[in-house]
């Protein structure tokens, strides 16, 4: 595994491996996790099982075609997900998209149809899952102390005056993160008796460098975890708010079979975000089942358990990757 600045996160894919050797004696599969695709991994074959975790790009990991199976957090079809907005954050979002559209179609033409082809039918669209969380027990939620809570950055990184494509890039999550917390801050001014507690960090990194201890009891702590876009629309705070059982509120997510039936609110502006909070506290009832969906969803689809059942099930022949890929 090629270091990385996000290297350390591995925990969510080693249990999923640590539960398919233990509970279901697959000693004899090779297992690698990789970040982005840019590095060949030696002696590939049919019993290899390829994590890719880091390829915001969403190309096609030809490199891999070998393995038996690849498992490819944001997929391998570059595509548009937010919805129009006369912006230039959606624009350079989209200007995004079709770059990787474009980076795609040249490696799909050097591979051929029919190898891509037979690519895709190993390659499966996988949840990011939790980069920094440690197990705690699932805390009620009328015990918890925050409505909402937010802690993370605005910034992917220090960027230089002369970093002219990291600038561009940063700009839709951005925007994104701006008006959220545009949002909360409103919010605290109008709801002074609501419990709102948001932290914002320089950059991406400082949040991923944090104690996960304090991370994880503060999330666990929120009835309501709001889930901005990063560099992409998919993040970690969604599966770890999912893990933790919050009532999630998030903008528009891809089309993957792990999103589909995923108990969330999704809003088009983060200015729709006190409408939202309102009608929730209005309905005790449905925040209670939000919360019991959200932690229930993450146990049968998305956490290690639910997802070693599902490689399983591929590894030993009983379901395929398109069967996978078209669940609702």
């Amino acid at each position: 595994m090629p270091e990385t600045g996000t290297g350390e996160r591995y925990e969510y894919f080693l249990n999923i491996i640590r539960r398919l050797v233990s509970i279901h004696r697959m000693t004899e599969r090779r297992w690698f996790i990789t970040y982005d695709g840019k590095y060949d991994i030696d002696g590939l074959d049919e019993d290899c099982v390829v994590f890719m975790y880091g390829d915001e790009r969403s190309l096609t990991p030809w490199r891999y075609e070998k393995a038996g199976l690849i498992l490819k957090a944001y997929g391998m079809h570059p595509h548009a997900v937010e919805r129009f907005r006369p912006d230039m954050p959606w624009l350079l979002d989209r200007i995004r998209v079709a770059r990787n559209i474009l980076q795609n179609r040249a490696l799909i033409r050097r591979m051929g149809q029919a190898r891509h082809q037979t690519l895709a039918a190993r390659t499966l669209p996988f949840p990011l899952g939790y980069a920094r969380q440690v197990d705690l027990p699932l805390k009620p939620l009328h015990e918890r102390p925050h409505l909402l809570w937010f802690a993370g950055s605005l910034h992917n990184a220090q960027v230089t005056r002369f970093s002219f494509y990291a600038r561009l890039a940063n700009i839709p999550k951005l925007h994104a993160r701006q008006e959220m917390v545009a949002a909360l801050k409103g919010i605290q001014q109008d709801r002074p008796t609501w419990p709102i507690s948001l932290r914002i960090n320089q950059v991406y990194q400082v949040g991923t460098s944090a104690p996960g201890q304090d991370y994880s009891e503060r999330i666990m702590d929120t009835k309501i975890c709001v889930v901005p876009r990063g560099t992409t629309p998919e993040t970690h705070r969604f599966f770890e708010a999912m893990r933790s059982g919050c009532i999630v509120i998030a903008q528009d997510l891809p089309d993957y079979w792990f999103y589909r039936s995923a108990p969330v609110i999704r809003i088009r502006s983060w200015k729709e975000l006190e409408g939202e909070v309102q009608a929730l506290l209005d309905a005790p009832a449905r925040m209670e089942s939000l919360h019991l969906a959200s932690r229930r969803w993450w146990d049968e689809v998305a956490g290690p358990v639910a997802m070693t059942e599902t490689i399983a099930a591929l590894l030993k022949g009983e379901t395929t990757v398109a069967e996978v890929a078209a669940r609702r």
